[in-house]
């Protein structure tokens, strides 16, 4: 089933190393030429800030990517939830870090109404080796709103037995 108003947007934002990353063949792109630049991968052109933030209170999906260990990456991350968030936008935040089997702990932390900290300890953010003070202001916007997080991922075995071509055996849980 189609959803007529969704507006995919793959979003590098201001940045599309992580589109270029998972390429089949390299690309040679000037970091300098991607600074600053926001990918509209349905319009297939880059688009001004403002197109970027039109586009977002209307859509109902919105992906947002980083490169990992890019701090600049993880604010305007922050910047654009805000942007949300200030539009009376509710999205949950879904995280690829984590997989569906991190769920649980993921749902009974937010039961318990934790603050940042005690979600990397919950989910062991920290310990999967992710760079939580990277990600940690995201969470705490999300907690502080009361948003729903989501694990966004299949686990590790899962994922190595697609890659070999078996198909899974079950469903996420």
């Amino acid at each position: 089933m189609f959803i007529n108003k969704t507006i995919r947007i793959l979003a590098s934002i201001w940045l599309i190393t992580s589109i270029t990353g998972c390429a089949t063949e390299q690309i040679s792109i000037d970091d300098s030429q991607l600074h600053n630049r926001i990918w509209d991968s349905k319009s297939a052109r880059y688009i001004s800030k403002q197109e970027f933030y039109d586009a977002v209170l209307v859509a109902d999906y919105i992906i947002l990517g980083e490169t990992h260990d890019n701090p600049e990456h993880h604010e305007i991350q922050s910047d654009v939830l805000q942007f949300m968030l200030e539009n009376n936008r509710r999205p949950a935040v879904v995280m690829e870090m984590l997989d569906v089997s991190d769920q649980s702990s993921i749902d009974k932390f937010l039961a318990s109404q934790g603050d940042s900290t005690g979600f990397n300890e919950a989910v062991g953010f920290a310990k999967k080796g992710w760079d939580w003070p990277l990600y940690q202001p995201l969470i705490e916007q999300a907690l502080q709103n009361r948003l729903v997080i989501r694990a966004g991922n299949l686990p590790r075995k899962d994922l190595q037995g697609i890659f070999r071509g078996q198909p899974l055996q079950h469903g996420p849980e």
